[in-house]
């Protein structure tokens, strides 16, 4: 039961990635693996379908100015099976690539979880984070809490199989976000439904990143106010901090509330003792001077 509730609680983090979601994956085909780089569009907020997440319902109707849909409908561009005409093989290709690549790689779940994350979290799920750095376009990858973020290869490998397939059709931003829902999938989540038809965006938001992605070093009252911002409310929030049960955390992040919490030499005071303990078995005490680095969220 407790397995099934933290796949729940797991899945309901992809819904902050999802401000703007797309359809159903249905088939599957043999791939191979390449590379390639992301194209631009412009780019749009989106909604995820209420059906699948109850809990956020009331935070995911956005369009793309951040503003409730008449009615509570998903930005017009959107709708299931956005390409069952322009490119019918989009989503089986997708789900086929994370399977073949998962077998060999058990990181693509997290990674790609992790990944959609920050690339939603700013300015919607438009794809910025995949941009290099080029004239006009100060890249997101460099910002310090996208410093270790993984999976672009993966993405890059499933774009370069749908061009094989269906010349500049499918959005990044599309590929991304089924390819996430692909790996909680895989990870023991359940399947949900995504709209489709995203746009990619021409722009990186390097500053915006920098200073709006949730940081673990950051108190209650911070915390609520990034998700706020986002339209998440106190319950909301608190489930999708509850969600970090795929993928790790390094030691660095949470050290000084074992060891030194607020320079007293001692630990966090609010830590439960038996998980301290825990959690000192497994990271060692390591002084620094130096600020905490910036989250692996």
């Amino acid at each position: 039961m407790m397995r099934r509730v933290s796949f729940l609680v797991f899945l309901l983090c992809i819904v902050i990635s999802f401000k703007n979601q797309n359809a159903d994956t249905k088939k599957g085909l043999n791939i191979t693996t390449t590379s390639t780089t992301s194209r631009s569009f412009s780019y749009e907020y989106a909604a995820s379908d209420p059906s699948a997440f109850q809990v956020v319902a009331g935070a995911l109707f956005l369009s793309d100015d951040g503003k409730l849909e008449e009615g509570g409908e998903p930005y017009r561009s959107m709708e299931y099976d956005f390409y069952r005409d322009s490119c019918p093989q989009a989503e089986g290709t997708i789900r086929a690539m994370v399977r073949y690549l998962h077998k060999s790689r058990s990181d693509v779940a997290p990674a790609l979880l992790r990944l959609v994350f920050h690339d939603c979290f700013i300015e919607g799920c438009d794809a910025s984070i995949l941009l290099d750095d080029a004239e006009g376009v100060d890249s997101e990858k460099k910002s310090p809490p996208n410093e270790s973020l993984k999976g672009y290869d993966v993405i890059n490998i499933i774009k370069e199989e749908l061009e094989e397939i269906c010349p500049g059709v499918v959005s990044c931003a599309d590929i991304l976000a089924l390819a996430a829902r692909e790996g909680v999938v895989l990870a023991g989540g359940p399947f949900y439904p995504l709209y489709t038809g995203r746009k990619d965006s021409r722009l990186a938001f390097a500053d915006i990143a920098t200073l709006e992605l949730p940081s673990p070093n950051a108190d209650l009252s911070e915390t609520l106010a990034s998700f706020a911002s986002r339209g998440f409310d106190l319950r909301e929030t608190v489930t999708l901090l509850g969600a970090h049960s795929i993928g790790v955390i390094h030691c660095k992040f949470f050290n000084n509330r074992l060891h030194n919490f607020g320079r007293s030499n001692e630990p966090d005071p609010s830590l439960d003792p038996d998980f301290l303990n825990l959690l000192r078995s497994k990271c060692r005490n390591i002084s620094s001077t130096s600020p905490t680095p910036s989250p692996p969220y």
